[in-house]
């Protein structure tokens, strides 16, 4: 998988890099980040977790049941590479904390969480897959939560 590193520098991005290691894997995709939200979320992105009785655990089965198992080959120190679609997800928050006023693009789990509920993240993905077993679509998610 190709990729960018980075550097971890907000709390969402750590999470989601202990979320990758514990799985094993050498990058951080959006489902890292679905992970961190979650074990993060806050008002709009608490609420629709626990409308839908989506947990961290029930979250981490559903993409350890979907990906198999993984061995890494990244030492601990050795940052991951962060997928297209990460990328696009948080191009996505980071857009919304601008809106927002925010003047150090600091996005929060909700704003992460619309980035991760976009077409161009979700659709035909571990996310849109991981949704669909808790009975909910990407489509229907982002309504929710524009709601």
């Amino acid at each position: 998988m190709k990729g960018h590193s980075y550097q971890i520098t907000l709390p969402l991005l750590a999470e989601a890099d202990a979320e990758a290691r514990r799985f094993g894997h050498e990058y951080l995709g959006p489902e890292h980040l679905l992970l961190a939200v979650a074990t993060q979320a806050q008002a709009a992105s608490r609420s629709f977790f626990d409308r839908h009785g989506i947990t961290v655990n029930l979250l981490r089965e559903s993409i350890g049941e979907i990906l198999g198992p993984t061995s890494s080959t990244a030492t601990a120190g050795d940052p991951l590479r962060l997928t297209l679609r990460s990328h696009v997800a948080l191009a996505h928050a980071i857009g919304a904390a601008s809106r927002r006023g925010d003047s150090a693009l600091s996005y929060t789990p909700d704003e992460l969480l619309g980035g991760l509920l976009t077409d161009e993240v979700a659709t035909r993905s571990i996310i849109e897959a991981v949704l669909i077993r808790a009975g909910i679509t990407p489509a229907e998610a982002r309504a929710e939560l524009l709601a």
